[in-house]
């Protein structure tokens, strides 16, 4: 009986331990790279190049983020919709384009190799809230 008893509750414990890791959220793709970026500038410092470096590689991944979830809110749209999606993209482009071109203009930093990091960071963060815009867009066409 007693052997019994263990093997419930040794049962119901290990149970109970692989829900909540089932249970756990994992991370979205967004949230792997902005995690690797993040880390990537931890490990760099303050040395200009490796700054640089670990916002190119971000840059690439969230532009390929931004691709995927792009195609993917597009694929959802009637062909109406799409139109619309493509419109507004193509403006957006436009409009980081310059807002890039602003924030390197107005840079306290100007002429200094903090410059090209702020700007390489300010890209990165353009990305990124596209793409969570993008997501949230995803969103709420499943609710």
């Amino acid at each position: 009986m007693r052997a019994l008893v263990v093997w419930c509750l040794t049962s119901f414990f290990l149970l109970t331990a692989a829900t909540m890791v089932q249970a756990a959220p994992q991370p979205s793709e967004t949230e792997r790279i902005d995690s690797a970026y993040i880390s990537c500038i931890e490990r760099a410092g303050e040395v200009t190049f490796e700054l640089r470096d670990c916002a190119g590689e971000a840059s690439k991944k969230m532009d390929k983020r931004l691709n995927a979830v792009y195609q993917e809110l597009l694929s959802k749209l009637p062909p109406e919709k799409q139109a619309v999606l493509r419109n507004a993209q193509r403006q957006w482009l436009t409009y980081a384009k310059a807002e890039r071109d602003l924030s390197f203009a107005l840079d306290p930093s100007e002429g200094g190799t903090a410059q090209l990091v702020n700007l390489d960071a300010f890209a990165y963060d353009q990305l990124k809230n596209r793409v969570l815009q993008f997501e949230r867009f995803l969103a709420d066409l499943e609710l």
